[in-house]
C-alpha cells in the first residue's frame, strides 16, 4: 500500500478543503517503520514548510497550508487482520 499525507486547509468557520497525496511509499510488508514530520514555522531566513520522513528519509514537503499556531495531531491507524 502506498502512503498518503493528508493536507487541511480551514476556509471559513466549519469549513475545510481536504487534499491527499501519494508518495509513492509500500508500507505494508511487515516491518516496522519510523514516520516523522518536521514543523518549521519560518522567519526571514527560512521558509514555512512541513517535511514528512518515512524511515528517515524525506518523502514529501509542503509549503501550503503550514499552521501557525499549535493544534491536535489526528493519526489514522491500520492493522491487518492477521497482525494481533
Amino acid at each position: 500500500k502506498s502512503m498518503y499525507v493528508e493536507r487541511q486547509k480551514h476556509l471559513y468557520e466549519g469549513e475545510y478543503r481536504t487534499g491527499y497525496t501519494d508518495i509513492g511509499v509500500n508500507q505494508a510488508d511487515g516491518a516496522f517503520h519510523k514516520y516523522r514530520f518536521d514543523w518549521h514555522t519560518g522567519d526571514e531566513n527560512e521558509e514555512a514548510r512541513v517535511e514528512f520522513y518515512f524511515d528517515d528519509v524525506l518523502v514529501y514537503t509542503s509549503k501550503e497550508y503550514i499552521p501557525t499556531n499549535a493544534g491536535r495531531l489526528w493519526l489514522g491507524l491500520w492493522f491487518p487482520n492477521s497482525w494481533a
